[in-house]
């Protein structure tokens, strides 16, 4: 096979940095490479709308320094769009009352969710992608999997790419935008350590739940803020609460940005964490209800319910470990950068 031509950049995961860091060396004259395993960017981003409801998976908002930076990227940003007037607010529970606090970071969303912001730099780094002559080479190309890393004899880097059509890309610089265990797997041959620490990795489920409802003055009364986060022992005798085991966070969403809902129904979106996270959707449902009520007094029977899994690594001691060794070879591979 004749040895390919290298390129300036592989970015390695389309997330909005892994999209910023293409769409800005693109721009710069580089030759990119843009490559995810999934079959669409964004990374955790996923906004869906079903029924009338508009459901964020991943990230419900983003604190606005961190929006005005990813849109200051773009020629054609999308609009940021505020929390509503009424939702300032938040709470915690400390396992007894809802404390009032208020909402930090000015979290900003788009007009149809945070997928807005995704489809606007897609639209760019595609623009990016087009010559003098309007000839296009491709910037981005999805379920596209990096299987192997191994640097060459002058700096450069070989990355081997999965898909229905394998090939090997020389990259003069890669830059990593991954999950620890991810990164640390693509770097195992450079470090004896990594593969016993891959196999270690432990991961624990997840869980985004939406309850929807017909709007009433008790539904409004209970979700006119921005939502709950269940802070752990904020008393030294608050008692475990088994109707709020594993719940991590409660956002109201369309008291929290307009449009989130039809008018006259309203949403709320549930986080859960740990084993709470792996029990099956009607139970979960059912402990969703009873958390919602012990929490803000609310009975209604919902009219809409949806739930989104996945897993996430556990912090603990191989994690960190694994962390410091992935980071010394990224001090120690100069063209190589994980962004962890």
């Amino acid at each position: 096979m004749p040895t390919p031509s290298p390129i300036d950049r592989l970015v390695v995961g389309a997330n909005f940095d892994g999209l910023a860091c293409a769409l800005d060396a693109a721009r710069a004259g580089e030759s990119v490479l843009l490559v995810d395993e999934a079959p669409r960017p964004g990374g955790r981003i996923r906004t869906q709308r079903t029924e009338g409801f508009v459901c964020e998976y991943g990230p419900f908002a983003l604190p606005r320094k961190d929006w005005d930076g990813y849109a200051a990227r773009l020629r054609r940003p999308p609009a940021a769009i505020a929390l509503q007037p009424g939702a300032t607010t938040g709470f915690y529970w400390n396992g007894r009352e809802l404390l009032q606090a208020p909402v930090g970071g000015d979290p900003v969303s788009g007009a149809g969710g945070l997928e807005d912001l995704v489809i606007a730099f897609r639209r760019e780094v595609d623009d990016a992608a087009l010559d003098a002559d309007g000839a296009r080479e491709p910037v981005l190309q999805l379920s596209r999997e990096v299987t192997a890393l191994a640097p060459g004899e002058d700096g450069s880097l070989f990355a081997t790419l999965g898909g229905e059509s394998p090939r090997t890309v020389i990259a003069r610089g890669v830059d990593l935008f991954v999950p620890l265990d991810r990164a640390a797997r693509l770097l195992a041959p450079l470090d004896p350590a990594l593969p016993d620490l891959c196999s270690r990795f432990d991961r624990e489920p997840e869980a985004v739940c939406f309850v929807g409802y017909s709007n009433s003055a008790k539904v409004a009364a209970a979700t006119g803020s921005y939502g709950i986060v269940l802070a752990e022992m904020l008393t030294q005798d608050a008692a475990p609460d088994a109707e709020l085991d594993g719940i991590e966070e409660v956002v109201f969403c369309s008291s929290a940005y307009p449009r989130r809902a039809q008018t006259g129904k309203a949403l709320i979106r549930v986080a859960f964490g740990g084993t709470a996270a792996a029990i099956d959707d009607e139970v979960l449902l059912d402990q969703t209800r009873r958390a919602l009520h012990r929490m803000t007094g609310l009975e209604d029977q919902p009219i809409f319910f949806r739930c989104h899994r996945g897993t996430r690594l556990v912090r603990n001691t191989v994690d960190l470990e694994c962390r410091v060794r992935v980071r010394a070879l990224d001090r120690m591979l100069t063209k190589l950068r994980w962004h962890g």
